[in-house]
């Protein structure tokens, strides 16, 4: 990728990320799960459907996401 657009701090530019992942594969059976957020303690509410479908994430210069599904 040439895209020099996150070299700067002061850009205030977001990519768009697509986070993806088929439960059932992984052994999740539930319809519904709670996705935590480690880095910034935010809880997300989503259905396997959604996931499997794709969840849109916007992330900026030097912007993270950690997620994690506890499996029960």
């Amino acid at each position: 990728n040439t895209d020099t657009t996150f070299t700067a701090p002061a850009s205030d530019f977001a990519k768009k990320v697509v986070i993806a992942v088929d439960l059932p594969a992984l052994g999740i059976r539930a319809a519904k799960v709670k996705m935590y957020d480690v880095l910034d303690d935010h809880v997300h509410d989503v259905t396997a459907k959604d996931l499997k479908e794709g969840l849109v994430f916007s992330v900026g210069y030097h912007d993270a996401r950690i997620l994690y599904i506890p499996k029960k």
